[in-house]
């Protein structure tokens, strides 16, 4: 032999890497993703209160296409209502296309 590593070790090197690369990856995305989801129901929370004056409370509604006339890519509805229970609004999500990213907007 010339000293080279023969394929079958640079292949199963590699094997190794990829399968630990993986594991990592996917073992950090696991321990992470209920604090992301939190996060992400807590700044919607903000949001809501933030875009909807006087509102307390907030009840997810079902969004039918075409009903309130909304138009493009809604994808929440939320019924607001303020401390006494009275209805104060709607808030809805939407997204759309940017120049380099998704633009979401309440």
């Amino acid at each position: 032999m010339n000293g080279s590593p023969g394929s079958v070790r640079l292949v199963t090197t590699l094997a190794l890497a990829g399968l630990l690369s993986g594991l990592t990856i996917v073992g950090t995305y696991e321990a992470t993703l209920p604090r992301i989801t939190e996060n992400q129901a807590r700044a919607l929370r903000r949001a809501i209160f933030e875009v909807v004056p006087g509102a307390n409370v907030f009840q997810p509604l079902e969004l039918v296409e075409g009903e309130l006339g909304v138009a493009g890519d809604a994808t929440d509805l939320f019924a607001v209502y303020d401390g006494s229970g009275s209805f104060v609004g709607y808030a809805i999500t939407g997204e759309g296309p940017g120049f380099q990213d998704t633009i979401g907007l309440i």
